[in-house]
């Protein structure tokens, strides 16, 4: 793929994407004034991946999950939800915002995060240098993904295997890879997503803490599991 055919699906990658994210981010402030900083970001996250979700699956029941369809959508749904976030008054300064404080165990939490983001990445890059070598992703993980990308519908049964467990699973991890597809016109960005997984997981397991204080303990626990030699 040329550098311009990357950036050109790239581009395209985040005309889906970055639209709900943005409009999200500024509707909360109408629906949760006190979110702010990681809590507001991942809440905004969690609305864009539903967005983008909901309007895959919709397009993908007519046959209709393409590239165009589905970039003009999400880029509709950022602009609603932007118009209504820029009606609303901006939330009182006085709001707490959380801070990261500077101890030993949010050091800890911090260098064991780098640790297993370079393992993360390791395996990423080998992926993209060598191909993807994991059995489930090459039996259905990316099989399915390719098909919904190849055919633009999400309701037409696929069969991967004499049993038909994976053709009745979920698949929205998988629609999130179909639409990097479509952006792209080719698998580039499935190593990369994942990464982008877990960053989201650390994020979430931080704000699970917050509330409490213990966000550094909280990432640290959640760490042990991303670091587990199943899920790398």
């Amino acid at each position: 793929m040329s550098p311009g055919a990357f950036f050109a699906g790239l581009a395209i990658f985040g005309l889906v994407v970055v639209p709900p994210f943005v409009g999200g981010r500024l509707v909360l402030r109408r629906i949760l004034p006190s979110a702010s900083g990681g809590l507001a970001s991942l809440a905004a996250a969690v609305i864009a991946i539903t967005l983008v979700t909901s309007v895959s699956e919709i397009l993908g029941t007519f046959g209709e999950f393409r590239r165009w369809p589905l970039a003009g959508s999400c880029i509709a749904l950022g602009i609603g939800l932007a118009s209504i976030g820029l009606r609303v008054a901006p939330p009182d300064r006085g709001t707490s915002r959380s801070r990261v404080t500077r101890n030993p165990v949010t050091v800890v939490a911090l260098l064991a995060a780098v640790v297993i983001a370079a393992a993360w990445t390791t395996r990423a890059l080998g992926a993209w240098k060598g191909g993807v070598v994991d059995i489930d992703s090459l039996q259905y993980h990316l099989p399915f993904a390719a098909t919904f990308a190849q055919t633009g519908s999400l309701v037409q049964l696929h069969y991967a295997w004499l049993d038909p467990v994976w053709t009745f699973y979920p698949f929205n991890t998988e629609v999130f890879h179909a639409v990097a597809m479509l952006a792209f016109g080719r698998d580039v960005l499935s190593p990369a997503l994942n990464i982008g997984w877990l960053g989201l997981a650390l994020l979430g397991a931080w704000c699970f803490g917050r509330a409490r204080g213990v966000s550094a303990p909280c990432m640290v626990l959640a760490l042990g599991v991303l670091g587990s030699p199943l899920l790398l």
